[in-house]
């Protein structure tokens, strides 16, 4: 009877380590950056994206304060070339005026209603700006640059999606540069969401719609939230919308 229970309460204790070991989820099969190879793969292609001369479309920003009222909206006009050096343009209006800022034969210049803006912090901002503007659009394409230093950081289930995490850091980076983390769909290896750790400030941004009108997939809709310590979610801060997508 003894010899039957033992053989009986190794069994269950085998067994319940196969549920166990089953039931954890797994590490990713891929590194991190065949995970982004195969991202932009799903997303074009590597072939199509560095074979355009220019990017231009249209994007919308609307800013929202914590109890959900619209503090501002903006339409901006971005265009990036790549034919003759890199080069371009994001134009908009504020408060009746026209302002420009772009990138052209190695300096950036900002413009109000076509004054140039010779203020040399001026100029840092205008810089800082349009090499923001070009960095988000071009996701996850730039993250095959040289610079870039990519780890996987887990798997994380995002609005009932199995995602990959990827931490993305940049060869220059010192201890209080930005913290950047992207979340690649498991199965397509779509990119939905991004988190940008900044300072005591950490946003959530979250891909809900794409554009493929170009033969590129970019995001159409997105939606940036600001996130608590605790991981919740604290509100909706910012919504982005890109229509008018045109490459050549």
């Amino acid at each position: 009877m003894k010899k039957e229970w033992r053989c009986k309460s190794v069994l269950i204790f085998v067994f319940s380590l196969t549920i166990l070991f089953c039931s954890c989820k797994p590490t990713a099969k891929v590194s991190a950056k065949e995970i982004v190879e195969k991202s932009v793969a799903f997303h074009g292609g590597m072939e199509l994206w560095k074979n355009s001369t220019s990017l231009s479309f249209d994007k919308k920003i609307i800013l929202y304060s914590k109890e959900g009222v619209v503090e501002s909206e903006q339409i901006q006009h971005q265009k990036f070339e790549y034919d003759q050096g890199f080069s371009g343009e994001l134009k908009w209006v504020k408060n009746g005026d026209s302002i420009s800022v772009g990138y052209r034969k190695g300096k950036a210049f900002k413009k109000i209603n076509n004054t140039v803006v010779v203020l040399e912090k001026g100029l840092q901002s205008a810089k800082k700006t349009f090499f923001s503007a070009h960095y988000v659009v071009n996701q996850p394409f730039k993250l095959l640059e040289d610079a870039v230093v990519l780890s996987y950081v887990a798997t994380e289930i995002i609005d009932g999606r199995d995602t990959y995490v990827i931490q993305v850091g940049y060869t220059n980076d010192t201890e209080v540069s930005d913290k950047w983390f992207y979340y690649f769909e498991t199965k397509t290896y779509q990119l939905v969401a991004t988190k940008v750790v900044h300072g005591a400030r950490t946003s959530m941004i979250k891909n809900i719609s794409y554009d493929k009108s170009t033969g590129l997939l970019f995001n159409h809709h997105r939606k940036s939230f600001f996130i608590k310590p605790s991981g919740e979610t604290d509100y909706l801060r910012a919504e982005y919308f890109y229509t008018n997508f045109y490459i050549k």
